[in-house]
């Protein structure tokens, strides 16, 4: 009698939960995202929170990246400013050189990366962004912990202080 109610149990557990939609799931996780840039960067609007969680949500399903790094590298790199240009030569709120990857993009033969599109198209250059950590997840992620620390520097010395500052960041997401 015990073992027909306990199976009568499990049945209805798993037949009454419900399956939350994939739409709904999405959501929730651009609103997370959000809420994450706009606790990191106080003076990130919310609406503009929102626009770009939905673009890194987005990349990071494409691509199968964590958002909590995606957030913790552009907050690193710009503080989410879009206008940012470093003396280097690296744009966008996502700080990459179209230069130094052009070169990589034309021997790996994707599509080039577009320096005028990357200043004015935040979800393009989160796109980018998300195609260059793809890269290094693939190469390096089964070798090196600090694999999306190579998006800063190849060099150990810089690597690893960005990886240091990167990290700090994650761990403040992680209380937050």
């Amino acid at each position: 009698m015990k073992g027909r109610l306990f199976l009568t149990l499990i049945a209805l557990l798993t037949f009454s939960s419900q399956v939350i939609p994939d739409s709904q799931v999405r959501e929730s996780q651009i609103e997370l995202v959000a809420s994450l840039i706009t606790k990191l960067q106080t003076n990130v609007a919310p609406e503009r929170a929102a626009i770009i969680s939905e673009s890194v949500v987005s990349t990071c399903l494409k691509y199968q990246l964590d958002p909590k790094i995606f957030v913790a590298i552009i907050d690193t790199e710009s503080d989410f400013r879009q206008g940012m240009v470093s003396y280097t030569g690296d744009l966008s709120l996502v700080q990459i050189n179209p230069a130094i990857w052009n070169r990589e993009f034309a021997r790996m033969k994707h599509e080039l990366i577009d320096a005028k599109k990357l200043q004015v198209s935040e979800s393009y250059a989160i796109d980018r962004m998300g195609e260059i950590l793809s890269i290094l997840k693939t190469r390096y992620s089964s070798e090196d912990g600090k694999w999306f620390a190579r998006y800063h520097s190849r060099t150990k010395k810089f690597k690893n202080l960005y990886h240091s500052k990167v990290e700090s960041r994650l761990n403040l997401l992680a209380y937050l």
